[in-house]
This record gives C-alpha cells, structure tokens and sequence, in this order.
C-alpha cells in the first residue's frame, strides 16, 4: 500500500513528439489495454530506450579499448 505521504516524482520539462498516425494509434491502443497514461507509457519507454543504448556503448567503448591493445591481441 502507498504511504499517503510519499513524494511523487516531479516532471518539470515538457518534451514534444511527432508521430506518425499508426505510432499514435498503437500507443493509445497500448496504454488503454495497461490502463495506464500515456505520459507514464512514454517516460518509461524513454527509460528503457536510454538504458538499452548506454549499455551498449560502454559495451562498445570497451571493446574498442581491448582492440587498441589494451585487450587481446586479434593478430
């Protein structure tokens, strides 16, 4: 159960989005099916996103460091 005194997360920078007619239709399919809010839909799908990429470039920038000799040599 949620304390009554928790502090809700403050958004406070407005962002706007483009979209196509069906990414808007799927999204407001999606969110109705989750009962959930298309703005909390959005800033999780971001959070995902963001999470995704920047595992992939330390990823990246690792494998480029082992690549510079400072990792196996492939030779």
């Amino acid at each position: 159960m949620e304390d009554k005194h928790m502090r809700k997360k403050t958004y406070t920078k407005n962002v706007t989005v483009l979209l196509s007619d069906d990414q808007y239709d799927r999204l407001l399919w999606i969110t109705d099916q989750l009962e959930m809010p298309l703005s909390e839909f959005i800033r999780m799908a971001v959070d995902e996103k963001m999470d995704s990429e920047l595992r992939r470039l330390k990823q990246e920038r690792l494998s480029k460091g082992m690549n510079n000799g400072k990792g196996i040599n492939k030779s």
